[in-house]
């Protein structure tokens, strides 16, 4: 009896995992607005009648939060497929709650379409309208929760991407915009490494633009903002002193400051700690290819 209830008990389970991929739908909310109905049974009911009357009850309810016990499930899965550098798993695991009025799940949901954007095997079509989804999830995130510091940084760093798409006169319009995001982000989180790398990388850029760019941009912003190698490397070393060898791209970026300050031997020491650093992802082997 007890070998019966078990393969019963998988074979729903079986059937409910089926449904939900199937579908791309999450049973959770739909089981809030019919208490008395377990997983399975409404997994059934949505293969009987079809989807789409399902989804309409879903989507007319769409505002209501998700049981925190579900949110905190979800959330730990999301980082831990973050860690694993899984984007492509990341971005179908929480694409069902891209209409959640989350902020926790929607800076990630955004990440995640960032991460899959850059990767190089994105053609060029699909990495646009990820990266400008990222834009419209994180900023719909900070709406909701103006004082997290995640969602401000990856704000600054989804906005910067676009901006690649644009040209320079966005790219510099945007510039104050962005380095407002990487700020808050710090005041939110003080000293957090990957931030102050950020903020590094945006006086690193606006240091590198050249006098004419300048003088254009001139003609359209009043004030273009400004700044200088010298920041951009303070900014870089405090992040590894926060976090020793925390990210390679802050090896490669100290190196490159350095450079640009005819300060050649101090670089190839970041130089050569890149260099022998074994790649985790296709970051990390971009910043080696570059360093070389």
């Amino acid at each position: 009896m007890w070998f019966v209830r078990l393969r019963g008990l998988f074979y729903k389970r079986s059937f409910l995992l089926h449904t939900q991929r199937a579908y791309k739908v999450s049973l959770v909310p739909i089981a809030r607005i019919f208490p008395r109905l377990t997983h399975w049974r409404l997994a059934a009911i949505l293969t009987l009648c079809g989807c789409v009357s399902m989804k309409t009850v879903l989507a007319e309810n769409q505002d209501s939060e998700l049981l925190d016990e579900d949110l905190e499930r979800i959330l730990k899965q999301a980082d831990l497929m973050f860690e694993k550098n899984e984007f492509e798993k990341l971005l179908e695991f929480l694409s069902p709650y891209t209409d959640y009025n989350e902020p926790e799940l929607l800076w990630r949901l955004s990440r995640a379409n960032y991460k899959v954007a850059v990767e190089k095997n994105t053609t060029q079509q699909r990495g646009k309208e990820l990266s400008y989804k990222a834009v419209e999830l994180v900023e719909k995130s900070l709406a909701l929760d103006p004082n997290s510091f995640a969602a401000h940084k990856w704000a600054g760093i989804t906005l910067s991407h676009v901006s690649s798409y644009e040209g320079l006169t966005s790219k510099i319009k945007r510039a104050y915009n962005i380095k407002s995001h990487f700020e808050n982000s710090l005041k939110l989180k003080p000293n957090e490494p990957t931030s102050l790398h950020l903020l590094g990388q945006w006086c690193y850029q606006i240091a590198e633009i050249s006098w004419f760019e300048r003088r254009l941009v001139s003609t359209i912003l009043a004030t273009p903002p400004t700044s200088s190698f010298e920041e951009a490397l303070d900014c870089f070393k405090r992040a590894e002193e926060e976090e020793p060898d925390f990210y390679s791209v802050n090896w490669l970026y100290l190196a490159k400051t350095l450079i640009k300050l005819n300060r050649k031997l101090e670089a190839t020491h970041w130089l050569d700690k890149l260099c022998s650093y074994k790649a985790a992802n296709e970051e990390d082997e971009s910043a080696i290819q570059e360093g070389r």
